[in-house]
């Protein structure tokens, strides 16, 4: 009886731990999402008035998934060294400063400058995004071992 109460305790536990796991995953990639898809109504005004064509400014805010892009094998290769603890803390630093360096550039006069800062800026970001959502991935795989599709599923539709 005491070993029933022990185990079912264990497993009730680790449910626990699990849930906030995934929760502790969505929040952060909730935001993610929603910082870097403002960008796209809020930039090309401000755009506009430095000089930048839609073309150009197209480019720039299409460069994060370019940086995410060729970030996931450079990370593939490089997370077993940074850690997937600290590739998450990276990469969700790296996605939320670099959007509050981005909307500073209204103060940027130069056309040169605006755009080459606007590049930078843009691909820190695609690159935090790349290394958090990489080292979440990881996390996720190491905690669900033989229930990963289980856990991709919770994370997508809770419910």
């Amino acid at each position: 009886m005491e070993t029933e109460l022990s185990e079912r305790a264990n497993v009730t536990s680790k449910w626990k731990s699990e849930i906030l796991f995934l929760l502790s995953m969505c929040i952060p990639s909730f935001f993610q999402n929603v910082i870097s898809s403002i960008n796209g109504p809020l930039y090309p005004p401000e755009a506009d008035s430095k000089g930048l064509s839609p073309a150009t400014y197209s480019l720039v805010l299409s460069f994060f998934r370019f940086m995410m892009l060729v970030g996931t094998p450079i990370l593939a290769v490089y997370m077993e060294k940074i850690g997937l603890r600290r590739g998450f803390v990276l990469g969700v630093f790296l996605n939320g400063f670099s959007p509050v360096l981005f909307g500073l550039l209204d103060w940027v006069d130069s056309y040169s400058a605006f755009l080459i800062l606007s590049f930078i800026f843009r691909g820190m970001e695609g690159f935090g995004a790349v290394m958090h959502l990489c080292s979440m991935y990881m996390m996720t795989i190491v905690l669900f071992q033989g229930r990963v599709a289980l856990a991709f599923v919770r994370t997508i539709m809770p419910g």
